[in-house]
């Protein structure tokens, strides 16, 4: 079994496996722009996206992180899950995942997004070190630990399948 891609392979895979919607955080904190990922929506405009997604359904799963604009959403969750996954595994997912989203000619030397690229990368690596202020490993540990629902942290190098059923077990315990 392929080992789990990320937050957003895991949350879809759980998602499928209990019957209920997915959502991505990225697809609400970013305005859809071509190339992607470049423009923030105002944070009133994230929640009441997502709060319009949550409200269709009875059940979902959430991947990706709304620390620091989501937490009105915060009474909404039954479970939270920290993936952990060493930083260059992490990283070589990353390489790979931008590569089949924008193709090789784009991140090239030379390419419309090398750049940004390079830049995602080397905030990306920064992760497990950064503090508070940012996006961050601490940030999110920090974040985690001031929620009053359960909360659990699996090993992101793990199968996909073994976290699957680990959060499917995690969510009805």
């Amino acid at each position: 079994m392929q080992p789990a891609r990320g937050t957003t392979t895991l949350g879809r895979a759980v998602a499928a496996r209990a019957g209920v919607p997915h959502f991505e955080t990225d697809d609400y904190l970013w305005a859809p722009t071509e190339p992607p990922y470049q423009q923030l929506r105002p944070p009133d405009e994230r929640v009441h996206l997502l709060e319009r997604d949550l409200d269709a359904g009875s059940g979902w799963t959430l991947s990706g992180s709304l620390a620091g604009w989501g937490d009105v959403l915060i009474p909404r969750f039954n479970l939270v899950v920290l993936v952990l996954t060493p930083t260059e595994t992490r990283l070589a997912r990353l390489r790979d995942r931008e590569l089949r989203r924008f193709g090789a000619e784009a991140l090239s030397p030379g390419g419309a997004m090398y750049q940004q690229h390079l830049d995602f990368l080397a905030w990306a690596a920064r992760h497990d070190e950064g503090d508070e202020s940012v996006r961050s490993l601490r940030l999110h540990r920090g974040w985690i630990a001031g929620l009053s629902c359960r909360t659990a942290t699996v090993d992101g190098s793990r199968s996909s399948a073994g976290l699957v059923e680990e959060v499917l077990r995690l969510a009805r315990d």
